[in-house]
């Protein structure tokens, strides 16, 4: 028919799967928000210095990786949790629960400390990442570690939602 009415209809983009469609988001957020808190990083270790404190570099290292890397595991969980929202205000709602359920230990230890006097333990286990900070061999020695698997789980969550992205019927 093209041809007949002497019309070229020329297409320059392939086609973007939904699952590339993601992928093409998410990656380039996830590494920015890696650069961001690489940077975030550098500037605290620069004002502990210019305040004259110390701090093993090596566990200080490995707890910024550590908190970097679940910071991008809590937006691949958000990701994946926004994916069943219908509308923008429950996807933000959604978005906010993981995030606030995180930091609630944190939150609740600031500014009532004495809540965990009986249980240092479950302190020490929960209240993240201000343990990463008390616990500088732990850091130093597992911060990498942890970081790697924090941010494989993250990347098996990007895929279960590009997965999960491409079954979705959208019509």
């Amino acid at each position: 028919g093209d041809r007949r009415a002497n019309a070229l209809q020329v297409y320059l983009s392939k086609p973007l799967t939904r699952r590339g469609y993601l992928f093409a988001r998410v990656i380039p957020a996830a590494v920015t928000l890696i650069g961001l808190g690489i940077v975030s990083a550098a500037a605290c270790w620069l004002a502990l210095a210019a305040a004259g404190l110390s701090y093993d570099p090596l566990a200080y290292a490995g707890a910024a990786a550590a908190i970097v890397a679940a910071v991008v595991l809590l937006v691949s969980i958000v990701n994946l949790a926004v994916l069943g929202a219908r509308e923008i205000y429950s996807a933000l709602l959604i978005g906010f629960v993981p995030i606030a359920v995180s930091i609630l230990p944190s939150m609740i230890y600031m500014y009532r400390p004495d809540v965990f006097a009986g249980v240092p333990t479950l302190r020490d286990l929960i209240v993240f990442p201000m343990n990463l900070v008390w616990f500088p061999d732990f850091s130093r020695h597992w911060g990498f570690p942890l970081a790697a698997t924090l941010l494989a789980i993250a990347a098996c969550l990007v895929a279960v939602a590009g997965w999960r992205i491409e079954r979705r019927d959208i019509g």
